[in-house]
C-alpha cells in the first residue's frame, strides 16, 4: 500500500517560512522566508536549501511585497532549474515570473489574473486558473510554456466555481487536469479531472470535505494526494490518498496540526508539505476620541487593550468567515472550534462565562446580532449548502432563512428589520435582502458586489466591487462616492462620516479610517506583528479581531515505494 511506512522530516526551526516546492530530483527545496528568520519581516524572499544542509541561498532578494498572491504555491519547472512564482509588488496587481535558481534576469510571464500554476509533465504547456470576478466566470487555461498561445479548457459560472487559490495538477500522461471547484447547489469542495481534449469534467471522489488546499497527481497515475479536512474533523487539513479512477478516500497522516500544500518529487517517492500552529487570541482596545461627535477625532488607544485567549480560535475550514459581533448589554459573540467543530459561542467582554450556542456538526460561522439583542444571524452549511440562518441570543429556535445556493456575509439593517447579504443566485456576486422574520428575498444590487455594510442611519450601503468601495442609496441606485485602493473588510463609524477598513502591509495588518467627504485616509492602529485581523460586524472602531498567526513551517515527507508493481 502507498504510504503504508513514512518518514518526516523537518525543513526549516523558524515560523517565517512557507510556500515550499522540491525539485524534481528531491535534492533540493524552495520556500518564501521572512527576511529577519523568525522575527516579522517587511521583506520575504525565495530561498533554495539543499535538503540534508541548512545552508540558504537567495533565489530572489528581499523584496516588499507578497510572494505567491497570484500562484499558491511556487512550482519547478520540469528541467529543475527555474521557478515559477507569484508577487504582488505594493500598490500594483499581482504577476506571475520565472526566474532560474542560479540567479539572473527575471522573465515576467503574460498571464492574466494568474491563480495556482503548474507545468506539464513534458514541460512544453502550463496550465492556469484565473478568476473573472465581473462576469461571475472561473476558467481553466491551458498555455505554451513560456505563457503564449493561451486556450481556455472549461469556463465555471457563479455559483460553480474553481478555486482559483488552488493549483491545477497534469496527470502523469497528460491528458487531464485536477482542480478543486464547488458547485453553487453543494456547501463543500470537489476534486474534478478536466479531460483537455474533450473538455468535459468528472468528480473523482464522493467524499465530502469541509475544505480542501492542495491537489496532486501521483506519478505513476493511480491515485491523488490532496490536503483536506473531513467533514467530521473540520478544522484539521490532513494529507490523504485517493485512489484513481474510483476515488477511494484514505487518510495517511493523523495528527493535530493541519498540512497545507503539496509538491511532489518526479518519481512521487517523496513531498514537501508545510504545517503550522496559530495562537489566536481576541483584544478589545479602547478607542479615545477628542470629539464624540466627530469621527475624524477617533484614535485607538494601542496601549490600553486587553487579551482573550481562546481556544481553537480559527481553523482553515471555515477561515475568512469569523466575525465578533457585541451584544447590547456587553457580550461578545465568536466562532470557536473549543467543542471541536466550527461553532457560535458568546461570553462576556472580560472572557468569563464563555456559553456554546450551536452544535450542529456542519460549519456556523459569521455571526451578527440584531440592534436590539434578540436575534443571531449566522452562514451554516448544515442543510448542504451555504445558507443564511437566525437563532435567539441564547441560541433557541435556529432556523433557516435561506435556501438558494451560496450564500454569505449577512449583516442587519439598523432597525433590525431587514438582512443584507451575499448571494450567487444571480450567477455572480451580488447583495440580497430579506426579512429577519424569513419570506421573499430581493436583489439589492446588480453589479459585482461583495461584503455588505449598512449605514448607521440605514441610509447608505458600502460595498467592494470591483477593485473599490462603492457608497450607495440602501434602495438602490448609481454610486454617491467611490473609494480605490482600499481593503474589502470594512465596516462604519458609529457616526456615519467614515469607514473603517483593514490594511495589510507585508503579512503586517492595519486599521485605517477614510472619511466619507473624500478626506485624507487615517492610521489608526500601530500593530507591527504579522497575523490575520478583522472587523467588529457590528461598526465599533474600538473592537477589532486578531489572529497573531505563525508562518506555517515546510516539511519533507518520504514514502517508502510499494515493493511491487
Amino acid at each position: 500500500m502507498p504510504f503504508q511506512n513514512i518518514q518526516v522530516t523537518k525543513l526549516t526551526n523558524y515560523g517565517d517560512a512557507g510556500s515550499p516546492a522540491i525539485a524534481p530530483d528531491g535534492k533540493s527545496v524552495v520556500y518564501v522566508k521572512g527576511d529577519a528568520g523568525d522575527k516579522p519581516s517587511p521583506k520575504h524572499s525565495i530561498c533554495l536549501r539543499m535538503i540534508g544542509t541548512t545552508t540558504e541561498t537567495q533565489v530572489v532578494p528581499p523584496t516588499e511585497g507578497n510572494f505567491s498572491t497570484a500562484v499558491s504555491t511556487i512550482t519547478f519547472l520540469r528541467d529543475g532549474q527555474h521557478i515559477a512564482y507569484g508577487l504582488q509588488l505594493p500598490n500594483q496587481l499581482g504577476a506571475t515570473y520565472v526566474v532560474p535558481l542560479s540567479g539572473g534576469n527575471t522573465t515576467k510571464l503574460p498571464l492574466k489574473k494568474a491563480g495556482g500554476i503548474n507545468y506539464s509533465p513534458d514541460g512544453q504547456h502550463l496550465a492556469y486558473l484565473n478568476n473573472d470576478l465581473d462576469a461571475g466566470k472561473t476558467n481553466l487555461i491551458v498555455a505554451n510554456s513560456d505563457g503564449t498561445n493561451e486556450l481556455i479548457i472549461v469556463t465555471r459560472q457563479a455559483p460553480n466555481n474553481v478555486y482559483t487559490f488552488i493549483s491545477p495538477s497534469w496527470s502523469p500522461d497528460g491528458k487531464r487536469i485536477a482542480c478543486v471547484g464547488q458547485y453553487g447547489t453543494e456547501g463543500f469542495p470537489r476534486v474534478v479531472e478536466v479531460d483537455i481534449a474533450a473538455r468535459t469534467e468528472r468528480v473523482i471522489t464522493s467524499q465530502h470535505w469541509s475544505s480542501i488546499r492542495a491537489v496532486a497527481w501521483l506519478p505513476d497515475g493511480n491515485g491523488l494526494l490532496v490536503t483536506a479536512a473531513s467533514e467530521e474533523a473540520s478544522a484539521i487539513q490532513q494529507i490523504w490518498h485517493l485512489s484513481y479512477p474510483n476515488g477511494e478516500a484514505r487518510r495517511i497522516t493523523n495528527g493535530t496540526v493541519s498540512y497545507f500544500g503539496l509538491s511532489l518529487t518526479t518519481d512521487g517517492t517523496s513531498l514537501v508539505t508545510e504545517t503550522g500552529s496559530a495562537p489566536t487570541s481576541i483584544w478589545v482596545l479602547p478607542v479615545a476620541a477628542q470629539s464624540p461627535a466627530n469621527s475624524n477625532s477617533l484614535r485607538v488607544d494601542m496601549n490600553g487593550g486587553k487579551q482573550i485567549n481562546v481556544t481553537n480560535f480559527n481553523g482553515p475550514a471555515f477561515f475568512g468567515f469569523v466575525r465578533l459581533a457585541w451584544t447590547p448589554d456587553g457580550r461578545i459573540v465568536y466562532v470557536s472550534q473549543e467543542s471541536g467543530n466550527a461553532d457560535i459561542w458568546s461570553m462576556n467582554a472580560d472572557g468569563s462565562d464563555r456559553k456554546q450556542l450551536t452544535s450542529d456538526p456542519h460549519s456556523d460561522t459569521w455571526p451578527v446580532v440584531s440592534p436590539d439583542g434578540r436575534s443571531i444571524v449566522f452562514m451554516s452549511d448544515r442543510a448542504g449548502a451555504e445558507n443564511i440562518w437566525r437563532m435567539e441570543v441564547d441560541g433557541r429556535n435556529q432556523t433557516r432563512l435561506t435556501s438558494e445556493r451560496i450564500e454569505r456575509s449577512p449583516v442587519f439593517s439598523p432597525d433590525g428589520r431587514f438582512i443584507f447579504y451575499n448571494s450567487w443566485n444571480s450567477g455572480k456576486a451580488s447583495i440580497w435582502k430579506i426579512p429577519l422574520e424569513g419570506g421573499q428575498p430581493t436583489p439589492v444590487t446588480g453589479d459585482l458586489s461583495f461584503q455588505p455594510a449598512v449605514s448607521p442611519d440605514g441610509r447608505l450601503l458600502a460595498y467592494y466591487g470591483s477593485g473599490k468601495i462603492l457608497v450607495v442609496p440602501v434602495e438602490g441606485g448609481p454610486p454617491i462616492k467611490t473609494f480605490d485602493q482600499i481593503s474589502s473588510k470594512m465596516q462604519w463609524t458609529p457616526d456615519g462620516r467614515a469607514l473603517t477598513y483593514l490594511v495589510n502591509r507585508n503579512f503586517v495588518p492595519n486599521l485605517w479610517m477614510q472619511p466619507l467627504d473624500g478626506g485624507e485616509a487615517k492610521q489608526l492602529t500601530t500593530f507591527t506583528t504579522t497575523g490575520y485581523f478583522l472587523l467588529n460586524p457590528s461598526g465599533c472602531a474600538s473592537v477589532s479581531q486578531l489572529y497573531c498567526c505563525r508562518k506555517p513551517e515546510p516539511l519533507a515527507v518520504n514514502r517508502s515505494p510499494p515493493a511491487a508493481r
